[in-house]
């Protein structure tokens, strides 16, 4: 049975929201809707869709707007023919596309400090596997194992799935490259305002982006490093 994290289904429902709201809202409204589906990420995903997308939907866009956008990503996903992208008409449509924000050196590496494996699989659907490659170390044994191996271009700390690592230690490893974008994402929970702590003790710059901000503020800086390589 195909669930939300396959690539087929959510490239389809990534097109068209696209096609309708632009890269950077569809990125918003699905990471947002994925984050509120919490245990229904293996979902099926016209249910997903039917279900906490169009509950997202509903709280952002105007009711006959949400409605109209609902018609079309059924459609994506079990066309009979009828509505298509373009003839919907919302008000900051966009003809963009995923490639016109598309890292053209290769996807934007990113790697994400967290206990699950939840965030990278939020950031891959909302942004497209091809345009982010994200990978998670739980803790200090698999951080170790990536230091030389991979070299991120972005550093998510997940302060609400916090990994298990000392934020000293964490401080530490990250002070040794300022080549890098450091994001503590929920850095008003009690691990993300420890790590912030840390890091700042420790004179690493990073940017607190606090779970009451929303998601609009990760996905703001991802897309910008996207740009820049």
């Amino acid at each position: 049975m195909a669930t939300v994290s396959n690539n087929t289904e959510m490239r389809l429902i990534r097109d068209a929201l696209e096609g309708a709201v632009g890269p950077a809202n569809a990125a918003k409204l699905l990471f947002t809707a994925l984050d509120e589906a919490d245990a229904e990420m293996d979902a099926d995903p016209m249910d997903f869709v039917r279900g906490p997308l169009m509950r997202i939907l509903s709280a952002r866009l105007a009711p006959e707007k949400a409605t109209e956008l609902l018609t079309l990503l059924e459609e994506a996903l079990d066309p009979i023919g009828g509505i298509t992208i373009e003839e919907v008409g919302f008000e900051d449509s966009t003809t963009m596309t995923r490639s016109a924000h598309a890292p053209s050196s290769g996807p934007l590496k990113v790697l994400v400090l967290s206990r699950s494996n939840r965030l990278v699989k939020q950031l891959e659907v909302a942004l497209g596997p091809e345009s982010i490659g994200a990978v998670t170390a739980k803790d200090e044994t698999a951080l170790s194992r990536l230091e030389g191996v991979l070299t991120p271009d972005v550093v998510i700390i997940d302060g609400q799935s916090a990994a298990d690592v000392v934020p000293a230690a964490l401080a530490k490893s990250l002070g040794t490259d300022d080549g890098r974008l450091i994001l503590i994402w929920c850095s008003d929970q009690p691990a993300g305002s420890a790590v912030k702590n840390a890091l700042e003790a420790h004179g690493v710059d990073a940017v607190a982006i606090p779970r009451g901000a929303g998601v609009d503020p990760l996905i703001d800086y991802l897309r910008a490093q996207m740009s820049m390589d």
